[in-house]
Formats: structure tokens, sequence, C-alpha cells
């Protein structure tokens, strides 16, 4: 018996697939259906793709979650909290993102110099060499997005004066204070309290915000080619973003402005969408393309692209043409996917003999002409709408492969259909084959 956990009902509790009259449970119905498309081909598809992620990177440091607990580091909350909120961010605004982390900066596994926007999450602790990349990245035109108590230890939880990074965002530290709950002057915002460092002054940076006491909420330093913000409160402090917006929410997202165009998600009345997470693969001359929504109802969207290309919808597995933007509904926990291509995907070739007898193996190639990447498909042979055998699930490319199909000696004979079925595009296409 498989068995998984489940936080669904309550209690939370472990669930079979299947329950004594052999149907369903709720759980493992729910999983299924999220899963479907991903059972059908296309997850093979997937496993021979590669991710593509946005010039985006959030910044772990070990010696930060120590850090965080010292010196009225408790009064800001929990570390995880802050890498929370720093990746609700990142998704929030459709982009994708990896983790670089404190040991492959250090021993130069890992180049700084592909991002445009660092995140630092309550990166309180970091090492000289640590330091020196991330200055030098600010330098030479990233953008570098830290929250609170940002450079403030050394890697083995020394106080640093100044702090590792106060040159490079403008500003300076009277002393290590504990967090002041106040308010800021945000017309329409006033009633949001958030967890503010006192001891931080500008020194070279401009204030964007500012609370009544005078402590500054948001700071921008220009830092060689670069900017550095540094955001006086921790990032799951940050509003939800909404479709009406605000002055803050404007200033964060504009933040994001190096990173190259990506596909964007509006509403039915136009408006962004923020519960959405975008998700990119590319399979040779191909892009897969998935959006998947937090629980909700289901949402009307419109996708708009950075420039036109020809668009597949998976899950109604119809062809959009070439378009720049599209409609489509998103249906949580389903996730939506699309095939992208700067050219009409060209038809699965098949061949297959137009015969055999009982007892014989048939064997049927397959391949695409003309297009790189990985072509999932479904591959059957019927007999009056029975299948015989078990339908595969194959790949094609522009090399070309095999399936074989074994003919039993009791098979009935007369005549069968190969029938293949494009995951990609949806369309069915079906070879005679006579059995004597």
């Amino acid at each position: 018996m498989i068995m998984f956990y489940t936080s669904m009902g309550e209690p939370p509790s472990y669930f079979g697939i299947l329950r004594p009259d052999l149907s369903l449970y709720t759980p493992a119905g729910i999983l299924l259906q999220q899963t479907r498309k991903l059972r059908e081909g296309l997850g093979t598809a997937l496993m021979s793709s590669t991710t593509v992620n946005d010039p985006v990177a959030i910044y772990y440091s070990y010696p930060s979650s120590f850090g965080a607990r010292i010196l009225n580091g408790p009064s800001y909350d929990f570390a995880r909290n802050n890498h929370d909120g720093a990746i609700n961010l990142v998704i929030s605004l459709g982009l994708s993102f990896e983790y670089v982390t404190n040991a492959r900066i250090e021993s130069g596994e890992t180049s700084l110099a592909k991002y445009k926007v660092l995140l630092l999450p309550n990166a309180s602790a970091v090492s000289d060499k640590n330091a020196g990349e991330i200055n030098e990245f600010v330098r030479n035109g990233g953008t570098v997005i830290a929250d609170i108590r940002a450079g403030i230890f050394t890697d083995v939880l020394n106080v640093r004066k100044p702090g590792a990074f106060d040159n490079a965002a403008g500003i300076s530290r009277n002393g290590i204070q504990a967090a002041l709950k106040t308010s800021l002057t945000i017309p329409g915002r006033e009633d949001m309290k958030l967890l503010l460092e006192p001891g931080v002054q500008t020194s070279g940076g401009k204030a964007l915000f500012v609370s009544p006491e005078k402590v500054p909420a948001v700071i921008v330093h220009p830092y060689g080619k670069g900017t550095f913000v540094t955001l006086n409160f921790s990032f799951h402090e940050l509003p939800a973003f909404s479709p009406e917006g605000s002055e803050l929410q404007s200033k964060i997202i504009s933040f994001f402005d190096k990173v190259p165009p990506h596909a964007k998600v509006a509403d039915g009345n136009g408006k962004p969408v923020f519960r959405l997470r975008r998700a990119e693969w590319k399979n040779g001359d191909m892009t897969i393309l998935a959006f998947k929504s937090r629980p909700g109802p289901a949402m009307k969207c419109k996708a708009a692209l950075p420039s036109a290309r020809h668009v597949f919808n998976l899950n109604t597995e119809k062809a959009l043409g070439k378009v720049q933007t599209f409609e489509f509904e998103n249906t949580p926990p389903m996730p939506s996917f699309f095939v992208l291509s700067d050219s009409a995907l060209p038809e699965i070739a098949l061949q297959s003999p137009a015969s055999a007898r009982r007892g014989e193996t048939v064997q049927v190639t397959y391949h695409v002409p003309q297009m790189k990447g990985k072509r999932p498909f479904l591959l059957s042979l019927e007999k009056d709408r029975n299948v015989y055998g078990r339908k595969l699930e194959l790949c094609a490319d522009t090399l070309p492969g095999k399936a074989s199909f074994r003919i039993a000696l009791n098979d009935p004979a007369g005549a069968y259909r190969f029938v293949l079925k494009d995951v990609f595009t949806g369309a069915v296409r079906e070879l005679p084959l006579e059995v004597q």
C-alpha cells in the first residue's frame, strides 16, 4: 500500500491511494488531476529540458542564521521568515530565481556576474570575500536589495564597524538596536506597521519612506554602475502586492527593472496578476511555459509575451497561432502549460509496415523533421477502439526512434490501427496495419 501525508482535513493524517471500495481518496484524486499532463508525456519532455531562470538570485548565508539570534536579533523574528518573504516577492513578480550560498561564493564555484538582481534576506553575517564579491557586483551594474541587519557581523559573528555593506548602501548605524514597531508615512497606508531597525541612518543614500520617528524604511544608493537598496524591515513584512497598487509597491517593482522582459499575466480587467508562479524550460527549439496559481477560484487571464511566437495550449490542446498575447483560464490546482516556438510545430513523422502476421513483432519508427527538442506523444495499437497491449509514452526528436509492438498468436486477425497523439498539439494520426 502506497501511503502519503496530507494536511487536508482535521486533523492531518495519512491516507492510502484507494478507499476500501476502490474509489480514490480525495487527496489522491487531486494529486492525479494536478499531474495528469505530466503523466501523459509532458514529464518526460521536461526531464530532457533545461530550466530557464531569470537573472535573479537570493543569497543564503549559513552564519546569518546564528547572527539572527544574537544582539537583539530575536526582536526581528526568525531569519527563515525573511527568506520566505524574499521568495514570495520574486514569485509575485512572475520571476524565477536561483539560490547562491556563502560557501559557493567563498569557494569560487558561483559567480554573481550572470545576475542582474541579488536579494540579501537577513544576511547579517558575511565573510570578507563574500562582502567583497557582493559590493563588486553592485559596482559593476547589479542591483542589491537587502533587508534588516545586512553585513553587521563577520562570518564568525564578530561585530563589524562599519558594516560590510554600509558604504555601498549609503547608510550608517548608531549601534545594533532592537526592532522598533512603527508605521510609515505612506498615503493610504498609515495603518501599516513594520519592525524597523532604529539605528539605521542615511549617509549618502536617499530615504524614500520614513516613520514618524524619522527612521528611514527604504534607502536607495547608487554605487558604481549599480544600485544598493536597503529595506530597513524584513522581506516578509512587505504587504502583499495587489492590482490596485501603492507607492511602495511601485518602488519595489522598479528595483527589478534590469531583469529582461518575460511573460506577464493580467486578469480579465487588464490589471496585473500577482498570484501566479511562472516557470520556463528550454526544450531544443521550443520553450515550455507554465503558470501555477495559489489556491483560489478559477481566473480568466491574458498573457503577454516579449515578442510574438507560435503558442500551443497544452491544457486545451489547441494551437493559438503566432501571437504576442493570448487568453487562458487558470484553474487551481491545475497548472497551465504552453509550448512556444518561433515557427509552427512540424508533424511527428511516423512509419510502420502495412501488414504483419500473428506472432510477429512490429517495429514503428518516428522522428520530428527540422525542429530540435523532445516532442512527447502517446502511441497505441488499436482494433475496434480497443487498445492492444499498452499505450507507450514516447518522445520524438530529429533522430529516428523505434517502438515495438508484439502481435500475439491468439490476437484476432483483421484491421488494426497505430494511433499517435501529439501531447503538445493534441493532433491525432492513424496508420493502418493488417494482421493476418
